[in-house]
């Protein structure tokens, strides 16, 4: 990854990037850097990269990093003078200066000669007997790859949420905090890089602030099913399946982004769902005949675990019920937006 102090770097965008640049770069970048994908996986630059983000993706802290940004740059017409200036001064001595170089760098290689004729001859060395010890040193304490995906917490006013990594132990109540649990910063960092932080439960205590990243208590969440996500489904692959009849449905995502497709019955109970890749095909089979509620998701990185997509999802509910047996084309012709977690409900 780029300078990790510069948001525009680690996104690879110019300073003068839209809104709608910064959160395609930052999709592309995820599928990359995400932990668990083979060979690119990378956790530490993926945390620098969702700090990028959080930074850039709203406007007034991006405006007022855009300020900073301005007033610690110096004027471009003093740096090229000064490089035109040493250049010029160089320019004019060249000749003077390649003799007494050649000299220093022979004066110094005479003297590395020398020093190796000098040397002394080394000793052999007697192995040492073997130790009669027989003591094996502790072996060291794994570190769980995944935290526990934290429940959707009413903890309104977290606006931070703890790091991928160990669990930690807040000092001095020593109350274990792990991966992805929300918090609030109550004071500034001090000299020694802690900060006193506030738990939902009402713990306060001080914290290593490299364990931080900024976000409330959804969007710890939605970092957490991020961390444990798998590959992406395969094109057509059935997500869940709870009925038995003898209508089968066929679903077509014409939209350029992945889709999820979910069906419930009288009750609201999720019975079928099916993933789609973009402009990809599936279906659903042994659905009973009555209409059913249709629902679908579009977005980036789905996650099994949660059951949703932890990068730029959009749900939305069909207006209209569907009757299996009849062809599904997504996005249908009228549908009304949802919340996440209500499509994420089984």
């Amino acid at each position: 990854m780029p300078s990790e102090s510069d948001p525009y770097a680690v996104l690879q965008l110019p300073p003068t990037a839209t809104q709608p640049a910064i959160t395609a770069a930052y999709r592309r970048l995820a599928k990359i850097l995400y932990p668990d994908v083979p060979e690119t996986g990378d956790e530490d630059a993926f945390v620098h990269l969702q700090r990028a983000y959080h930074l850039l993706s709203d406007p007034t802290r991006r405006a007022a990093h855009d300020q900073e940004r301005r007033r610690e740059s110096r004027p471009a017409w003093r740096s090229t003078e000064a490089e035109l200036g040493f250049t010029r001064a160089i320019a004019w001595r060249w000749p003077r200066l390649v003799v007494p170089a050649l000299a220093v760098m022979t004066l110094l290689a005479l003297v590395q000669v020398g020093v190796q004729f000098a040397r002394p001859v080394p000793t052999p060395m007697v192995p040492a007997p073997p130790s009669t010890n027989t003591a094996q040193p502790p072996a060291p304490v794994p570190i769980p790859a995944r935290s526990v995906i934290p429940p959707i917490s009413d903890f309104a006013a977290a606006d931070h949420y703890i790091a991928p990594g160990p669990p930690l132990l807040l000092q001095p109540t020593a109350a274990r905090l792990d991966a992805f649990t929300p918090v609030v910063l109550a004071s500034s960092t001090n000299a020694e890089g802690r900060a006193l932080i506030r738990t939902g439960t009402g713990a306060t205590g001080m914290i290593d602030t490299t364990r931080l990243l900024p976000g409330d208590a959804r969007a710890a969440r939605q970092a957490a099913c991020l961390h444990v996500a798998v590959a992406p489904p395969r094109s057509g692959q059935i997500l869940l399946h709870r009925a038995n009849g003898p209508a089968r449905t066929e679903i077509e995502n014409r939209d350029d982004r992945p889709a999820v497709f979910k069906l419930r019955d009288a009750t609201g109970a999720a019975i079928a769902a099916i993933y789609l890749a973009p402009r990809g095909k599936g279906t659903l089979e042994n659905l009973p005949a009555g209409p059913l509620r249709a629902e679908y998701a579009l977005g980036d990185l789905w996650s099994a675990s949660c059951g949703l997509f932890t990068a730029g999802m959009r749900a939305l509910v069909f207006d209209a019920p569907v009757l299996p047996g009849e062809p599904v084309s997504l996005p249908p012709r009228a549908a009304t937006d949802i919340p996440d977690e209500v499509f994420a409900r089984d």
